[in-house]
């Protein structure tokens, strides 16, 4: 799934048509990570440079260019993907 965040005439002109970042789903440990992409442009957690493959938690902010987002798990306790 890829998502496109195009705001029209309020688009960020900080996001490329690259992956800034790649979210992951693991379904043996029912966690979600996230790691970078393929973008020159770096993203951010929670007000850091992403490395390695840290895991996501609810509510945990992902900045891309000057864009935030919340993150929201659709899975934790007393649910997983199956």
């Amino acid at each position: 799934l890829e998502v496109c965040l195009d705001f029209g005439a309020q688009s960020d002109n900080t996001v490329s048509h690259e992956a800034h970042a790649v979210v992951v789903y693991d379904h043996h440990a029912n966690e979600f990570f996230i790691e970078r992409g393929s973008s020159r442009n770096l993203a951010m957690l929670n007000g850091s440079t992403i490395r390695g493959e840290p895991v996501l938690k609810n509510r945990d902010i992902i900045q891309v260019g000057d864009t935030k987002l919340v993150f929201v798990a659709f899975c934790g306790e007393g649910f997983a993907w199956e």
